[in-house]
């Protein structure tokens, strides 16, 4: 079988702030209190999803989600090659002599869930719950409910966030159906446009007993979809205010899974359905290159898609996410499995890597650079 080797780049801006040490210098000692990315790019056939965090010893740990490279529905590890640092306006790096790179060692990495603590991922779920999904909505809906369960179960340290979708999203009546706990509206009532309740998770994330009480509520009031007047929906849309509006954990890995029918709406076609304000879609590539080394994206839904529309495959590519056909329109057939997908293995076989134990990159308040090398053998 022959082997092929995939090479990328994730350049990842990162904010130090660091407690202790001494102002200017270049030889700073102090604790790393907080790392997080403010922005990235890539380069490369793909990027994978890519989360960092300080530990206690000041160390640098970062988690790559498994990826579907050659897009068969094989998962594979990435393998981090290099990490380089390098500083910006006002900071200094740990034994630094100066401002210039200094390469970070990390250890040659664990697969997800074998080391001393669980390892912590974020997992949002869209679910489309208009009419064209009939008995599905119900069905997938208690699939993601034994999902989480299983996630759990494995010892992964999950937290989850949900939203239900047509045009509109984040929606719940005055007089709502929807009597659970966690449900909410956090974009108001419905609006004209989408008479339907789509409510989400909120801002927080959940863990996997509430999930499973939000979408088993779903399954019992949405039952066989409900609304939807055109084909198209609001998947971007959704994907965008999920990973806007949910106030994620520092350094847990993100996975966002999308579930639908049909094609997803764009700036060139919302005006026909009436899409208005809190609503309007991002573009495709827009949202694609939001994501990409910030959230690995599983989608299950419709590759066949007109020009007008965008196919959310677009969205799996760009992230090193899994794509699946949606096939699930009776509650007796549907492929719909969340636990048997790649979407588990994705999580759980990812790779957790640790760098400079002890000869961590302490800095004081600033921004530097980290730009990480990776590679991929996949099947070909």
């Amino acid at each position: 079988m022959k082997k092929l080797s995939i090479l990328g780049l994730l350049i990842l801006a990162v904010t130090i702030i660091s407690c202790g040490g001494t102002t200017g210098s270049s030889d700073v000692t102090g604790d790393v209190a907080d790392v997080s990315t403010t922005s990235s790019t890539a380069t490369g056939d793909f990027t994978p999803s890519l989360t960092t965090a300080a530990e206690d010893s000041g160390a640098l740990k970062f988690t790559v989600s498994a990826m579907d490279v050659d897009g068969d529905g094989t998962l594979e590890s990435p393998t981090i090659t290099s990490v380089t640092a390098t500083t910006g306006a006002g900071a200094a790096l740990k034994k630094a002599t100066s401002l210039d790179d200094e390469e970070i060692t990390c250890d040659s990495g664990r697969t997800v869930g074998e080391g001393d603590d669980n390892d912590s991922f974020d997992i949002g779920i869209s679910l489309d719950s208009t009419a064209s999904m009939g008995s599905a909505v119900e069905s997938i809906a208690e699939k993601i409910v034994s999902f989480a369960q299983t996630l759990e179960d494995s010892g992964v340290d999950a937290r989850f966030a949900g939203i239900t979708l047509g045009d509109a999203f984040a929606t719940k009546s005055d007089n709502s159906s929807f009597t659970d706990a966690i449900s909410s509206g956090p974009l108001g009532t419905p609006p004209s446009f989408d008479s339907s309740e789509r409510p989400s998770t909120g801002s927080t994330v959940l863990t996997s007993a509430d999930m499973q009480t939000f979408f088993q509520e779903v399954a019992d009031v949405v039952g066989t979809g409900a609304g939807g007047a055109d084909l198209p929906e609001n998947y971007l849309g959704s994907l965008e205010y999920l990973n806007d509006s949910v106030s994620w954990r520092d350094g847990a890995a993100r996975v966002l899974i999308s579930i639908g029918d049909d094609c997803a709406h764009t700036p060139d076609t919302y005006q026909g359905a009436g899409i208005t304000t809190d609503w309007i879609p991002p573009a495709g590539a827009d949202l694609a290159a939001a994501l990409a080394g910030v959230a690995t994206v599983h989608v299950i839904g419709e590759s066949s898609c007109s020009t007008s529309y965008y196919a959310m495959d677009g969205i799996a590519d760009a992230t090193g996410g899994s794509f699946t056909e949606f096939d699930c329109y009776s509650s007796t057939s549907c492929n719909v499995d969340l636990e048997s997908l790649p979407i588990t293995s994705a999580i759980t076989e990812g790779r957790v890597y640790n760098c400079d134990g002890s000869e961590a990159v302490y800095g004081e308040t600033g921004t530097y650079t980290l730009t990480i090398g990776f590679t991929v053998e996949a099947s070909n």
